[in-house]
């Protein structure tokens, strides 16, 4: 998801999947990013885990709260296998990294 969205895991970021968090256990259980709610690690989902239609939740930068409703709607055939996600369409469907929350990115555009 982080190649898709050119973003760098400067940040932290979660999935949220079915009511339950997937992201990395040691930081989202620290004192000050926990929540009370279980966290699971997110090396236990793959993509190639959802059927067509199927939607999560990805949370990426806590503090500017970059909240994105990702849904699957087909899966691209490729003759090898990729080594990274990559995001096939969209305008505008991201901000940069760092560009400062909701007020820098409205600035940026």
């Amino acid at each position: 998801m982080q190649a898709a969205f050119t973003w760098w895991s400067y940040h932290l970021h979660e999935f949220q999947i079915g009511g339950l968090r997937f992201g990395d256990v040691d930081l989202l259980t620290d004192d000050h990013f926990d929540n009370g709610s279980r966290v699971f690690d997110f090396g236990e989902v793959n993509l190639r885990d959802f059927w067509m239609g199927s939607s999560f939740r990805y949370l990426y930068d806590s503090g500017d709260g970059w909240l994105h409703t990702i849904m699957i709607e087909a899966f691209a055939t490729e003759d090898k296998v990729p080594k990274f996600g990559r995001c096939l369409d969209g305008a505008r469907a991201r901000p940069p990294e760092d560009v400062g929350g909701t007020s820098g990115y409205e600035r940026f555009l």
